[in-house]
């Protein structure tokens, strides 16, 4: 038997042990290297990913800004409309929103409003906002002399068609309104209209009736025309429930009720102030935006109305 003997120490080594000691020692700093190799070569695709997904990201946004942008160039800038001031706001969720307001005068001078909130938000919902608003804007300038009712009805034919070929489930909220030198006409199932009567200096609820858009393929015979007489100096408040539905820390939500009390102590405001400062309160009970947000307000001013009519 062959042995090896360490001269300083006169310890005795067999040379199997050494054999091993040496396979280990290399073992092991193969595998090292080998980690480390694959650990750099993690990094190295993890920074590759990271800026791919970076320049996805980027495009990504960069195209929701530009949707975001075209939705507000569609957004109406009107602070006249016959003998009524208005003023409003839309305050999207998320980049893309699906509230919708719009603000009409058509080539043969028939005056009308409309307000609708597509459920859920998005992309998705925000184009079926833009397709509401062209078809309400196409109906009613093409023809004369619609109801209200008319219109959701015509609207209704084409955004089901449209819904369902995008393969979703949305709907929309919508009620349209014709105004007149004796107030406004609507129809449509959407939150109730508010008017602030300044003859009484109290509040007027009235309902919306009918159904939703973009559910079944006829409405018509759920559809109603409501006339409401508007003075001057009566205010007519619309909103969608992002501003109603708006919930603090605790979950409590802002709720009709203060919307009430706030348009109570702001009607005698110009309306873009009554907006803004109903807006001012939303926002200071709010805790985060989790829906789209809006908000337009109607006055009606010394008798101007029936001048225009």
């Amino acid at each position: 038997m062959y042995v090896l003997i360490n001269v300083s120490s006169g310890q005795r080594f067999a040379p199997p042990n050494l054999i091993n000691n040496l396979y280990f020692m290399t073992s092991t700093a193969i595998i090292a290297i080998s980690i480390n190799h694959v650990k750099h070569k993690l990094i190295r695709t993890e920074f590759e990913q990271r800026s791919q997904l970076k320049t996805a990201r980027d495009a990504l946004f960069s195209e929701m800004e530009v949707a975001k942008r075209i939705q507000t160039a569609l957004l109406p800038d009107l602070q006249t409309i016959g003998g009524y001031q208005i003023a409003a706001t839309m305050q999207p969720a998320e980049e893309v929103g699906g509230d919708y307001y719009d603000i009409i005068v058509t080539h043969a001078g028939e005056r009308w409003l409309a307000i609708g909130d597509v459920s859920g938000h998005g992309v998705e919902s925000g184009l079926i906002m833009m397709m509401t608003q062209t078809s309400i804007f196409t109906t009613v300038n093409r023809t004369a002399g619609f109801k209200p009712s008319g219109v959701i009805d015509r609207v209704n034919s084409v955004m089901k068609q449209n819904i369902a070929r995008l393969r979703t489930d949305r709907y929309m909220t919508l009620s349209v309104m014709h105004l007149d030198q004796h107030g406004l006409v609507f129809a449509g199932k959407h939150q109730d209209v508010l008017v602030w009567r300044k003859r009484t200096a109290k509040i007027e609820l009235v309902p919306s009736t009918g159904t939703w858009v973009g559910v079944v393929d006829e409405i018509g015979e759920y559809l109603s025309d409501t006339s409401v007489a508007v003075e001057d100096g009566d205010v007519i408040l619309l909103f969608t429930d992002g501003v109603t539905e708006a919930a603090n820390a605790a979950g409590e939500m802002w709720g009709q009720e203060n919307l009430e009390r706030a348009l109570d102590r702001y009607a005698h405001l110009p309306v873009a102030e009554i907006v803004r400062s109903i807006i001012v309160e939303v926002r200071a009970h709010m805790n985060e935006q989790t829906d789209d947000i809006t908000l337009l307000a109607l006055k009606r001013t010394d008798g101007t109305a029936d001048q225009a009519a």
